[in-house]
């Protein structure tokens, strides 16, 4: 017979001790979930910070592509604002980003990381991020910034002694007789020279367009026809941007000046000043061109020679010829004993037997001397080469 006497009832002690333990409970739970709750929300604004500091990043890469917010390679060692701090540069200040209502949800502040050491194109950046939290008595709260570093790159033709498609030796002692002192930039085997990897210089280009536009800006600098420079004196432009003494061989050359023809240089050239000679058509320089004073280039003394055709430079059986500056040939370039201080840049380069031998050394200032648009890596694109993370957030 199953025993169905009543259960006494629960004294207040036993109450007590249950009821503790229930509260014990439910706040060891609310505990954990509150803390869960604050790691997940560290979790977002230390995500949301970083995303902010990445668009400063890409927003400086934007500049230097397009010279907008007074942004340039040049500014790789700064340590502080320029001052007088140009029209529209932002570094060093806190910019703030909003939704597309028009909200704040953040800001960031990129800073350059100077070091002295870095290739002319290189650039470190310390980029700062931080998300605006929630109004607390009607301020908006800022969260702890997060901090990465990255390092921007962009190649240059500059970085290169010679830059081709396809690089030519005519017999099979060349290779003795050509030393290339300084980095080659060879895009392919020379098999595909319809997708070229160098600015489009045929003879109806936007460039050329472009370059003979800033020669009749600089003076009037055209010449409509073939060009030789040899015993016959002249100049070009008002104000002289090209100023020719046939006796001596000495050139001047201020800014742009567009030959509309080919160019021939019967006589060794000692050149001053800085500028680019843009030749629709062909050249043709047999004996030396360099620069007047050896110790002013590049720094005060250097020229273009950029040619919509073929350019050959040097002679077979002549003695060696020196050339400093910068070689651009939108077909073939062809060297014979031909020593050059520069940058030699193709669609593709011929290094022909010769009795003496062919030396290309590699002179990084020239592009950056010369001081008129040149020709350059068709997509020159800005690489982020590094991110990393070196430290917890904090406050600023």
């Amino acid at each position: 017979m199953l025993n169905t006497k009543p259960k006494p009832p629960m004294t207040a002690p036993y109450l007590a001790i249950l009821l503790s333990f229930l509260m014990v409970t439910m706040a060891s739970t609310l505990a954990i979930a509150f803390s869960e709750n604050e790691h997940s929300e560290c979790e977002w604004q230390c995500e949301q910070s970083l995303k902010i500091a990445e668009i400063g990043v890409q927003r400086v890469i934007t500049g230097l592509s397009s010279g907008n917010d007074a942004l340039l390679w040049q500014m790789k060692n700064l340590k502080s604002p320029p001052q007088p701090r140009p029209n529209g540069f932002w570094l060093w200040t806190w910019q703030t980003v909003r939704d597309a209502s028009g909200n704040p949800i953040g800001q960031y502040r990129i800073e350059i990381n100077s070091d002295r050491n870095m290739p002319s194109k290189q650039m470190r950046l310390k980029a700062y991020g931080r998300v605006f939290g929630p109004r607390i008595d009607a301020q908006v709260q800022l969260s702890a910034y997060q901090l990465i570093q990255v390092s921007l790159s962009q190649t240059s033709l500059s970085d290169f002694a010679v830059s081709t498609h396809r690089l030519e030796l005519t017999d099979s002692d060349s290779n003795q007789r050509a030393l290339i002192q300084g980095p080659v930039y060879q895009a392919d085997n020379g098999d595909n020279l319809n997708t070229s990897f160098l600015t489009d210089v045929s003879s109806d280009s936007a460039f050329m367009r472009a370059r003979k536009l800033d020669a009749q800006l600089n003076g009037q600098a055209i010449y409509d026809s073939d060009l030789i420079l040899s015993e016959r004196s002249f100049q070009l432009g008002d104000p002289v941007a090209l100023d020719y003494d046939g006796k001596t061989g000495q050139l001047n050359v201020q800014g742009t000046v567009f030959v509309q023809g080919n160019l021939r240089l019967l006589k060794p050239i000692q050149y001053t000043g800085q500028g680019g000679l843009f030749i629709n058509g062909d050249m043709f320089a047999a004996q030396s061109i360099k620069a007047l004073a050896p110790a002013s280039y590049p720094a005060q003394s250097a020229v273009a020679w950029v040619v919509s055709g073929q350019m050959k430079l040097g002679q077979r059986s002549g003695p060696l010829s020196h050339y400093q500056g910068f070689f651009f040939a939108n077909q073939l370039l062809t060297l014979s004993s031909a020593a050059v201080l520069g940058n030699l840049l193709a669609q593709s380069i011929r290094f022909e037997p010769s009795i003496f031998p062919i030396r290309v050394t590699h002179q990084e200032q020239v592009i950056s001397k010369i001081g008129v648009a040149l020709p350059d890596f068709a997509l020159n694109e800005i690489k982020k080469n590094l991110r990393w993370q070196p430290r917890a957030s904090a406050h600023w």
